[in-house]
């Protein structure tokens, strides 16, 4: 679902650094899920 969010955003001609800036704050926000939640 994520990676169908990135080609939206892809699609639409964003920077390469605007789309890694959502990777890098949803790799961040999965990481505090996780240890809040390790069955997730």
């Amino acid at each position: 679902m994520f990676n169908k969010f990135l080609d939206q955003f892809k699609q639409l001609g964003k920077s390469d650094k605007t789309i890694q800036n959502y990777v890098s704050t949803w790799n961040a926000f999965e990481k505090w899920m996780k240890q809040g939640n390790p069955y997730l």
